[in-house]
């Protein structure tokens, strides 16, 4: 999968590790590369910025995950202070991304 658009191919100082799961690979493999693409290079900002404004705290059964908010998707992941690292659990449509979510959570 490319990266293409603005940053790519920078060295950036990360001060978090991200990394995706199996399962999140896969949903974007499933994307037009433009929107994968984009979807990975904000999922990558997250290593220096792990709650930027598009993200908020999910809450209920979903409690300690984040979502980050990209156009019309849903990235979830969470975050462990303690090892300095971001785990992305689900990147889905808002239309489906509750429903997908809760069967993985």
């Amino acid at each position: 999968m490319a990266l293409g658009g603005p940053g790519a191919g920078e060295t950036r100082d990360m001060s978090y590790e991200v990394r995706l799961r199996g399962s999140t690979v896969k949903d974007l493999r499933q994307l037009a590369p433009p929107q994968a693409d984009l979807i990975l290079v904000r999922i990558l900002d997250l290593a220096n910025d792990p709650k930027p404004r598009a993200s908020t705290d999910l809450s209920g059964a979903l409690h300690g995950l984040r979502r980050l908010r990209v156009g019309d998707y849903r990235v979830a992941y969470m975050i462990d202070e303690s090892a300095k690292s971001i785990e992305v659990w689900k990147v889905s449509h808002r239309r489906d991304f509750y429903k997908r979510l809760d069967r993985q959570w």
